[in-house]
């Protein structure tokens, strides 16, 4: 528990993941707020013949979906009707889980790229909210703007800190959320739908090609966040 890293628990909707039977995580929320909260305890989930951390890791995140409120979820709608049927790699951390969406491209820098037609569309991953905190402001680059890969385009604030975005592919922005100006909390409630970036026409596709398809970004995000929880615990 640190400063700056805790929501307002008095006005939040809160399921407490605890990873052990010492209920860390459920012991602060008591701590911090009177409001009514759900729990889920991992290691009292009976493991199934033959199964690893990652099916145990999907039957956790079944059960938060289940346990959210009807306001809650439909923060999470897709701008679409198939966002409800999104197919995702998962893996646990420690006391994490780690979600990474099938079908879309990911950067070094943790931002992922999905293919519309003959334009882009971009935002961050799940790794890079749950590692930033969250997100309190977004400062987005205007449409018409052009950049090259690797560029710096806007940049958002978290409680944790301030960090660039930077474009996963060269073009020109045709479109910006501006929907985050005023809900910039879409981008850790809802990564890969309703917090997206910008739709950006590319000035070369095949720029993909140097991105990470979501198994080899699952191999690269776990051990990022390892290195991560790793420092943590060193401090």
């Amino acid at each position: 528990e640190r400063p700056g890293e805790i929501k307002d628990l008095r006005s939040s909707n809160v399921i407490c993941i605890d990873g052990c039977s010492v209920q860390c995580a459920t012991k602060m929320v008591e701590k911090h707020s009177a409001r009514e909260f759900e729990s889920i305890e991992v290691s009292a989930i009976p493991d199934l013949e033959d199964s690893g951390a990652n099916e145990k890791a999907r039957r956790v995140a079944d059960m938060v979906l289940q346990l959210r409120t009807p306001e809650s979820a439909s923060i999470t709608k897709t701008i679409d009707s198939e966002q409800s049927e999104l197919d995702y790699l998962t893996e646990m951390i420690d006391k994490f889980i780690l979600r990474v969406k099938k079908g879309l491209f990911y950067s070094d820098n943790d931002f992922w790229v999905q293919r519309e037609g003959d334009l882009v569309r971009i935002g961050l991953s799940d790794l890079l909210q749950q590692m930033v905190s969250d997100v309190f402001f977004v400062d987005l680059a205007d449409v018409g703007i052009h950049v090259e890969f690797g560029d710096e385009l806007g940049s958002f604030e978290s409680t944790k800190i301030a960090i660039e975005i930077i474009t996963p592919l060269s073009g020109t922005v045709v479109e910006k959320n501006t929907i985050l100006e005023d809900s910039p909390e879409l981008v850790n409630e809802d990564p890969y739908g309703k917090g997206w970036l910008y739709v950006i026409s590319p000035d070369d596709i095949s720029e993909l090609d140097l991105l990470k398809p979501a198994n080899e970004y699952m191999t690269y995000g776990v051990e990022k966040a390892k290195h991560e929880l790793g420092k943590k615990v060193s401090k």
